[in-house]
C-alpha cells in the first residue's frame, strides 16, 4: 500500500511541475511579447519584390553520394537553366 501512495505523490509533483513549467511560459510570453516576423527590412523599408520573388541565384542544389561535387540549377544570360 504504501508504493502506490508513493507512486501517486510522485505523479503529482510532475503534474504540478509541469504546470509551474507552463505558467512560467506564459508570464514570460506575456511580459515580453511575441514579435512576429516583419516585412521590412532592417532599415524600416519594404524588402524589394526582386528579392523576395526573383529567379535565384542557385537552386536545386545536391551533393554527390561520395560528397566530393556538388551540383545546382543557375541562370544562364539571365534565362534559369
Amino acid at each position: 500500500m504504501r508504493r502506490s501512495r508513493d507512486h501517486s505523490f510522485s505523479d503529482h509533483i510532475k503534474k504540478l511541475s509541469g504546470l509551474l513549467l507552463l505558467i512560467s511560459m506564459l508570464i514570460l510570453l506575456s511580459r515580453y511579447g511575441y514579435s512576429s516576423p516583419s516585412p521590412l527590412g532592417e532599415d524600416g523599408s519594404l524588402i524589394p519584390r526582386q528579392i523576395l520573388f526573383g529567379n535565384p541565384d542557385k537552386t536545386s542544389v545536391k551533393i554527390s553520394p561520395d560528397g566530393s561535387r556538388i551540383s545546382y540549377l543557375a541562370p544562364v544570360n539571365g534565362v534559369l537553366n
